[in-house]
């Protein structure tokens, strides 16, 4: 999502851009992403003519029960559920019809090839385990499709923390629906661990009519340093995931992109080795304040829940850590989170 964003920047300045995508690689249609109003409006202003209203499902609103409350609050939201395979198709398509960019239906180049571009970036998501990899966390996202009940209402989508973990519910027109579950851990049986999930619900389990395969996902916030080198800047997930809670994943993406373009087309020479470390610092602070967001709200459900627990302590010790080791001396004191580019703090509740 953000190479197509910055490759569409780029090509504003006139930058010559070939991108190269080999092909999705996650094509389970579970994989379905909730694009808040803010993301909608930065796809408008990279893409005018792209019809994103149009590309999914439209929703309005919320219902959220979370911690210890005895209701839910229903928030007004205006959102598009939309497949993760479909926005990306859509996002390339528009790009082929932009100057100065090529789409290449193949893996990246390497070595002397690679070598005569005066930038790369890399979106694409590291391996388990390389150097640089910092991991805040162990816990697992489950999905599965989901029919819901003829009299749901289907302009909504449901939150709900439970015992062991939480639900989030999505329809995505007619009965169709994808139910999502975050658990602090990797289960032994998906499926069997999203119905232990459900019968500890009482917002979204009534509203389900039956579910179908159940595929996980790694969803623990990530974070790959460095973040920049000389001619190179890691972009989208190379760079950084965010927990799903937040909501913010697709539109922090785009403001990713945002800052890539503005770096790559800031200067070179000395300048480029400021703006690089810029470039660090702002989402650096940005995966610092998303942590503290998760531990804030992660506390609120789960306070007594020993694995969760061992979640927020771990979170708690990437924060430090990060902080300690990548962020210079007074950098506490300065503001580098993307807010700059249009990305609000976490309110009261990360779903307003």
């Amino acid at each position: 999502m953000s190479t197509y964003a910055c490759a569409a920047l780029l090509s504003r300045r006139g930058w010559h851009c070939d991108v190269f995508a080999p092909g999705h690689t996650r094509a389970a249609d579970t994989v379905t992403l909730v694009l808040n109003d803010v993301c909608e409006t930065l796809l408008y202003e990279l893409f005018p003519n792209g019809g994103w209203d149009r590309l999914g499902y439209r929703l309005h609103r919320s219902d959220v029960l979370w911690g210890h409350a005895s209701q839910s609050q229903r928030i007004t939201r205006p959102a598009i559920a939309v497949r993760r395979e479909v926005l990306l198709s859509h996002l390339q398509a528009q790009c082929r019809q932009l100057p100065h960019v090529v789409i290449h239906d193949e893996a990246s180049p390497d070595g002397d090839q690679a070598a005569a571009y005066a930038w790369r970036i890399n979106p694409r998501s590291p391996t388990p385990g390389p150097p640089g990899a910092i991991y805040a966390g162990q816990r697992v996202l489950l999905a599965s499709r989901a029919h819901v009940l003829a009299d749901a209402d289907r302009t909504c989508c449901y939150i709900e923390s439970v015992v062991d973990g939480w639900l989030f519910l999505i329809p995505t027109g007619g009965t169709g629906a994808v139910i999502q579950a975050m658990l602090p851990g990797a289960p032994q049986d998906g499926e069997e661990s999203l119905q232990n999930l459900l019968a500890q619900s009482w917002l979204i389990a009534p509203l389900i009519n039956g579910l179908e395969e159940v595929s996980g996902f790694t969803a623990a916030p990530r974070m790959h340093l460095p973040l920049a080198e000389p001619r190179l800047l890691r972009m989208g997930e190379a760079a950084v995931r965010l927990e799903p809670l937040s909501g913010e994943g697709s539109a922090f993406a785009l403001r990713n992109a945002i800052l890539a373009a503005a770096v790559l087309t800031a200067g070179s020479g000395e300048e480029e080795a400021v703006v690089q470390q810029h470039y660090q610092h702002r989402l650096l602070r940005s995966f610092l304040a998303h942590l503290d967001g998760c531990v804030k709200f992660y506390r609120q459900a789960f306070a007594r829940h020993a694995a969760w627990q061992q979640e927020i302590m771990i979170m708690q010790h990437t924060h430090s850590h990060v902080f300690m080791t990548h962020c210079p001396p007074g950098e506490h004191q300065l503001s580098h989170r993307l807010v700059d580019l249009g990305c609000q703090p976490w309110p009261v509740s990360p779903w307003q």
